[in-house]
Order: structure tokens, then C-alpha cells, then sequence
């Protein structure tokens, strides 16, 4: 009679936790969809979008080796936002290219300054900036 009642009890604890794990996956699922369908809602703010216009603009003139329009743009863009830190890093990477030592190291610290995580790619283009400054 008692083994009886133990199977009877292991049962209703095996329903019990499927019906939770059913209970959780349908809880997943709409979270998922809800995220979904979030997904394709513009979720970008005007001026962001801009930047992201000039984003790719200053990639394709760095893409194609566009130096000097490439400072120009990046000037532009810092008119606008100073404290973007891809316009500031075009601006200084233009000036390396354009082999302007000197004021490439100050635009490289003013990336960093702005997005000091980037420290890493920027330093070495300071130390070579500062180098290269003095030997010409």
C-alpha cells in the first residue's frame, strides 16, 4: 500500500515540473518575440542617425585614402559634435596620414581623452606621432 502511494506522489511531482518548465518556456518564447519585434522599431534618436551618415562617410574617404577630404569631413563633424570620439579619431588618423606628427599626436590625445577604453589602439600611434614629430 505504501509503494503505492510513493508512486502516486513521484507523479504528481513529475507533472508538477512539467507543467513548470512548459510554464517557462512559453514565458521564454514571448519574451523572445517581444524582443523581436522591438527589434525593428527605430530605436535611433535623429542626431544619432547623423552621426551615423558621417560614421560612413568618414569611413569611405579613409576607405579610399581621401586624406584631406577626409580632415575636412572630420573637421565638419567636430563643429557639430565635439565630443564624438570616431570624428576625433578620423580627424587624428587624417593627420597621421597626412604625415602632420605634431598635430596628429595632439588629435590622438584628444580620442583618448574622450574615449579613454581606446587607450590601447591609440597610444602606439602617440608614441610614433611624438617620434616622428621630433626627427622632422
Amino acid at each position: 500500500m505504501n509503494d503505492h502511494k510513493i508512486g502516486f506522489d513521484i507523479s504528481i511531482i513529475k507533472y508538477l515540473l512539467i507543467g513548470i518548465l512548459l510554464i517557462s518556456a512559453c514565458t521564454l518564447g514571448l519574451i523572445i518575440y517581444a524582443t523581436l519585434e522591438n527589434m525593428d522599431s527605430p530605436a535611433m534618436p535623429e542626431a544619432l542617425s547623423q552621426s551615423s551618415r558621417e560614421f560612413d562617410k568618414a569611413k569611405d574617404l579613409a576607405n579610399n585614402e581621401n586624406w584631406a577630404a577626409l580632415l575636412e569631413h572630420a573637421d565638419n563633424w567636430i563643429s557639430k559634435e565635439p565630443k564624438d570620439a570616431y570624428a576625433n579619431w578620423f580627424r587624428a588618423h587624417a593627420l597621421y596620414k597626412l604625415e602632420r606628427f605634431a598635430d596628429a599626436a595632439k588629435a590622438f590625445e584628444q580620442t583618448r581623452y574622450i574615449a579613454p577604453i581606446w587607450s590601447d589602439k591609440i597610444d602606439p600611434y602617440i608614441a610614433i606621432c611624438k617620434e616622428r614629430a621630433v626627427s622632422n
